[in-house]
């Protein structure tokens, strides 16, 4: 397909990480004001949404807790901000049994993104009236958005986050990265991001062809 630019992109900007990267950097955020502080500069500084995880406030470790995502929430809406808020669960569903898939070469445990789960939870998010973010880590998971959307899961148009490069995934080379874009059904939103040191240029490289950006 011949590229084609997008003039009006929009950026996400994830600012915390799902990974155990606390002690890799003093910048990631850690308790809730810190990561609400960082979304609020992210979206002051030009980002249409942030990507939100949660960590323990005193280990930086990834949580999952209600009360922290809670806090989270309330601190970015009480500012003088319009962001979209993208609150994420990851880490993903985790089973600790030996080496496997999709494992972000961290841990040996596998996501466990079952059809039934999918459909369970795309379910409860569109009933809710929550617009997801459908991340797809290769081109089969867009194949089942797809399926998704078709069965009245998820409403269309849907939101495609395209992740590259994650360990053992779609690899960050440029002709994954087109399988992914001419797998997306023209009508629907996408952007994408790539890992270290590859994600600048694919920045540049979702640009290009047609989408939007997320960084952090």
């Amino acid at each position: 397909m011949p590229l084609e630019m997008n003039t009006d992109v929009f950026i996400t900007c994830a600012v915390t990480g799902g990974g155990g990267t606390q002690d890799r950097s003093p910048h990631v955020p850690r308790s809730p004001e810190q990561i609400a502080d960082s979304a609020i500069a992210a979206a002051r500084a030009g980002a249409a949404v942030v990507h939100c995880h949660v960590r323990d406030p005193e280990t930086g470790a990834p949580r999952r807790d209600g009360h922290l995502y809670r806090e989270v929430t309330e601190r970015i809406r009480a500012a003088d901000v319009d962001v979209v808020l993208n609150l994420t669960a990851g880490m993903g569903g985790d089973i600790d049994f030996g080496d496997g898939t999709m494992n972000f070469a961290e841990a040996d445990y596998v996501m466990t993104n079952t059809p039934g789960m999918l459909r369970a939870m795309g379910q409860m998010m569109t009933d809710c009236g929550v617009k997801p973010e459908i991340e797809a880590f290769d081109t089969g998971h867009l194949w089942f958005a797809k399926q998704l959307v078709k069965e009245g899961v998820l409403d269309s148009p849907a939101l495609v986050q395209l992740c590259m490069g994650v360990p053992w995934g779609a690899p960050d080379d440029l002709n994954t990265f087109m399988a992914m874009v001419n797998n997306v059904p023209d009508d629907w939103n996408w952007s994408a991001f790539a890992l270290g040191r590859h994600q600048q240029p694919f920045v540049a490289a979702a640009v290009l062809a047609g989408g939007n950006v997320r960084v952090g």
